[in-house]
């Protein structure tokens, strides 16, 4: 097929007789949604079409409203020149050199007469092309979009003998026009069809739609009341070709019949009805949108080449479609391929959107298939993503679990792996031999493996990984994991006992993405499969928690009421769900603790800087034991500012923070996104009074010392650090413990299930620590907690209040306390009261403690002091400076006098454990060291669950 260059396109066009669906002419830039013909680009994601008018658009014309002088052909991209016609600006048009006249593409094909006769459609009297201000100075108004005439458009019909007026480019808007598809009465122009009437356009088939002014959308109505004939704006203003000639799609004249009838398509084999091509000496019936069907393409559900046929004949056994999986005729066309004589795709599945690239590969030569290595001999090959010789091992042996593919970074296990002996690359024998270029279901677009790692995100599985990658780059990028793309169809899975099949909620990229639409579904129940599910290995090698491999189970059906443990959070397991377990010990553990965010990303991953150890620089001791099995990663998405006293950042307790002398103070806070998964955030101080905000989208913990992959946080030379932390010190005895693990003698003997006045449901100990809030005092904590369920909600009760019992003995009042609400409701305030005067307690005011340690204030401990009488002067507090009324209740040390408020000793925060999750921050300012200087100037940020 012959190719032309157009001086508007940086690719050859070639011409085509398809009814192309173009959003605009890439020329022109008119939106009509369909090109009759014309000349489409054949490039690999470069979807542009072109009118016929506009990619043969001659250098230089006479046109009949500028006779005068000849127009030469012009473009503009930037949008310089305006029409003459109708004022709106243009990529592609006509411009004269002598005078000011330009005029686009679109005003270009206006037909020329400059009289319309009279006893038209349009009107009864003849019609005059003028233009500019009416002569008379009277106001006109066009008949069909009710704007002056004036108004952006100063070419118009007009009535001489009436006030009747018409824009030019609004004649073929116009009700009761006739259509060339239906030339026998003029339509008219109506807001809705009659109950009578096809709710569909009879040419394009599309909905009608009214929810617009009729003459602003292509979807409005024309209906012809005779002869029960209607069709929609775009058609009328755009009609179809009433006749087409196509060599490629049959050797005779096809003619339009635009009229309701259905048939079966001979080139595609789907039914329609309505609007056909048919052809007069043969009885050949074709849709519009099969009219030229490519002869040979590529397909994202199959490896090769596959060539439109016009009758597929009969098989051994039924045609099976491989796009839909539903049954081809084989008496009408489809798609085959010439390698696998089993293959074949409806001709309207083949073309789809989503399947096709848009390509005609008629004439082009097959691209050669790059091999991923060059053999060197029976056990060694030269893999193109590496520079030495890899050796194959072939003996079964099972590596350590830190040691993994560069590929798709999974373990090696018993399978097949070659190892480079110069280096420590190491690669599966599958994904050695992972093929070069490749194409997925998921995109229509053909993806190149690249062996560059980094962190990146898969787009069907949404997990960040590092190692190869399938990428596509033609029109926007989209990314892939080698496990992900590895996924073809029908894909197999040990869990469901059918095929399963990609599908996807929507077929916008960015929805997709950001929804997570993609699934592999099966076709014969309604069970569906998430890509990040699908690809689960289903054995892995976690010797933190057992010398034996874990294998992948599937739930168990057989299981009633009961309730697994995980070995690794040691939180309820639902065995009816996915969990890995050890088939020789029989632990069980959840999926994510097994498989969490970053088991797909390397260590020391390209783009961090070497870690650095970081101690506390006053007491020089190792930060507080994390989990062993997770390593931090650092990753930076954006960078923000933040300025003083934005009390919207979310943060924490900040994990530790360090200064640097030539930049400022760094805060590093971590805590969990709202999907679960860990975030991080380090805030640089700077020496003005702003703050610059390096989100981490992903962290984790390495073991015994929190270690920070400083590698992307700019403009810090990381010379001097000052380790600010408010951990509590730990004794040489607790260190050498195992853990830190401790309990009260009191808390060790809590029963594990109690009653409490507060409510008729019976308590639970849970032991699970992690931030909550008590339902009787309303203070956060974390550590151990009683609970209650019912059908309605859940109550918590701190192990304190939990340990409440009447009657209740306090040394603040003689008589005994008893529980007592006014209101069922959560959160109404719970009191202790006396039966026997009006004193009532709060339960925050019951429990607190009697002694504390107070040795930021005093060397000796700190009393509870219920207020005293016989005090007429004030006092101070040692903590805020602040008056302290010794009416109410306060701490003192008996032995240097010192008073402090309650609350400056027991905070809303005294009950949480440091490291929890969410708590309250005061962010310090670089070089306050007081506690009056850090609260005047502390930034207060808040995160809240």
């Amino acid at each position: 097929m012959e190719e032309i260059k157009i001086p508007f396109h940086e690719h050859l066009v070639r011409p085509c007789t398809r009814f192309l669906k173009a959003i605009w002419c890439g020329a022109c830039g008119e939106n009509q949604y369909r090109i009759y013909g014309g000349y489409r680009c054949n490039e690999l994601g470069c979807d542009e079409a072109f009118h016929n008018e506009c990619a043969e658009a001659l250098p230089e014309i006479i046109n009949s409203f500028h006779p005068e002088h000849p127009l030469t052909l012009i473009q503009d991209d930037d949008l310089h020149n305006a029409c003459s016609l109708c004022q709106q600006r243009f990529i592609l048009g006509y411009s004269c050199s002598i005078c000011d006249f330009q005029i686009d593409m679109k005003c270009v094909r206006i037909p020329p007469p400059l009289v319309i006769s009279e006893n038209s459609c349009l009107h009864e009297h003849p019609l005059k092309l003028s233009y500019g201000e009416p002569s008379d100075s009277l106001e006109y108004d066009c008949a069909v979009c009710g704007f002056n005439i004036g108004y952006k458009h100063k070419y118009y019909y007009r009535c001489h003998q009436c006030k009747f007026a018409i824009h030019l480019r609004c004649v073929d808007k116009a009700p009761g026009a006739y259509h060339t598809s239906h030339p026998e009465h003029p339509l008219k122009s109506i807001s809705s069809p009659p109950d009578y009437a096809d709710k569909k356009c009879l040419l394009c088939g599309d909905e009608f739609d009214d929810s617009k002014p009729w003459h602003l959308e292509d979807k409005k109505l024309h209906h012809c009341d005779v002869c029960n004939f209607s069709i929609c704006r775009g058609c009328k203003t755009n009609p179809p070709p009433v006749c087409v000639v196509s060599s490629t799609t049959h050797e005779h004249q096809l003619h339009l019949v635009p009229r309701r009838m259905d048939f079966t398509c001979n080139a595609c084999g789907a039914l329609g009805d309505r609007s056909s091509y048919f052809c007069l000496q043969c009885n050949f019936m074709i849709h519009r949108e099969c009219i030229d069907l490519p002869r040979v393409i590529n397909i994202n559900r199959h490896d090769h080449r596959i060539s439109y046929t016009r009758r597929l004949g009969h098989g051994e056994s039924p045609w099976k479609c491989g796009v839909c999986r539903k049954k081809v005729d084989g008496f009408y066309g489809a798609y085959t391929c010439s390698k696998c004589s089993t293959f074949v795709v409806h001709a309207r599945c083949a073309t789809r959107k989503d399947v096709w690239d848009n390509v005609e590969l008629e004439g082009m030569p097959e691209e050669e298939v790059i091999a991923p290595f060059e053999v060197v001999d029976d056990s060694t090959i030269r893999h193109f993503s590496h520079d030495h010789n890899l050796y194959i091992n072939k003996d079964g042996q099972i590596l350590h679990e830190n040691i993994v593919c560069e590929a798709c970074v999974f373990q090696i296990g018993s399978e097949s792996f070659y190892s480079c002996r110069k280096c420590d690359f190491i690669l599966h024998e599958k994904c050695a031999n992972l093929p070069r270029k490749k194409r997925h279901v998921c995109h229509n677009q053909p993806f190149t493996l690249n062996t560059v790692s980094r962190s990146e995100e898969c787009f069907l599985c949404d997990k960040r990984f590092s190692g190869f990658r399938y990428e596509s780059n033609v029109s926007f990028q989209i990314t892939l994991d080698v496990r992900c793309c590895s996924i073809s169809e029908p894909f197999v899975h040990e869990s469901h006992p059918h095929p399963l099949y990609h599908v996807s909620d929507s077929t916008g990229y960015m929805v997709r993405r950001m929804l997570s639409c993609d699934k592999l579904s099966c076709d014969e129940c309604d069970f569906s499969l998430e890509f990040k599910d699908a690809v689960l290995p289903k054995k892995v090698m976690r010797n933190r928690y057992d010398d034996h491999p874990l294998f992948l189970s599937y739930g168990e059906s057989n299981v009633n009421g009961e309730y697994y443990w995980c070995e690794a959070c040691e939180a309820k397991l639902d065995p009816k769900k996915w969990f890995y377990t050890c088939n020789d010990c029989g632990i069980t553990l959840h999926v994510p603790c097994v498989v969490g965010d970053f088991s797909y990303i390397k260590h020391d991953q390209q783009g961090t800087l070497p870690t650095q150890e970081i101690t506390d620089a006053h007491s020089q001791r190792p930060l507080p034991q994390v989990p062993h099995d997770l390593k931090l990663q650092v990753f930076i998405a954006e960078e923000e500012k933040f300025e003083r006293g934005n009390r919207h950042d979310p943060a924490k307790e900040p994990c530790f923070s360090f200064s640097d002398d030539d930049e400022g103070s760094w805060l590093v806070y971590t805590f969990p996104n709202v999907f679960g998964a860990p975030t991080m955030y380090v805030f640089r101080r700077a020496k003005k009074h702003h703050a610059t905000c390096f989100f981490l989208s992903k962290a984790s913990i390495s073991h015994d010392l929190l270690k920070l992959q400083t590698s992307n946080l700019k403009h810090t030379s990381l010379s001097s650090w000052t380790l600010h932390n408010n951990k509590k010190t730990e004794s040489h005895h607790q260190k050498r413990r195992k853990c830190d693990f401790i309990l009260h003698e009191k808390c060790a003997n809590l029963p594990r299930k109690k009653r409490h006045v507060c409510s008729n449901l019976p308590f639970t100990l849970n032991t699970v620590s992690r931030l909550g809030i008590c339902c009787l005092c309303g203070k956060r904590f974390s550590g151990f907690r009683y609970e209650s369920y019912n059908s309605s909600r859940k109550t918590t009760l701190d192990v304190q209040c939990g340990s409440i019992s009447e009657p209740f003995v306090h040394e603040s009042h003689p008589h005994p306390l008893y529980y007592v609400s006014s209101s069922s409701s959560l959160f109404e305030k719970k009191k202790l009261s006396c039966d026997e005067c009006d004193f009532s307690l709060e339960f925050k005011d019951a429990l607190l403690p009697k002694k504390v340690m107070g040795n930021r204030y005093d060397d000796h401990p700190l009393f509870l002091s219920y207020g005293e009488s016989n005090v007429s002067g004030e006092y101070w507090c040692e903590a805020c400076e602040a008056k302290l009324d010794p009416k109410e209740w306060f701490y003192t040390c008996n032995d240097c006098g010192i008073t402090l408020h309650v609350p400056c000793v027991v905070g809303d925060y005294s009950y949480i454990k440091h490291g929890t999750e969410q708590v309250q921050v005061y962010m310090c300012p670089r070089g306050t060291n007081t506690m009056q200087n850090y609260l005047q100037e502390a930034q207060i940020l808040e995160f809240i669950c």
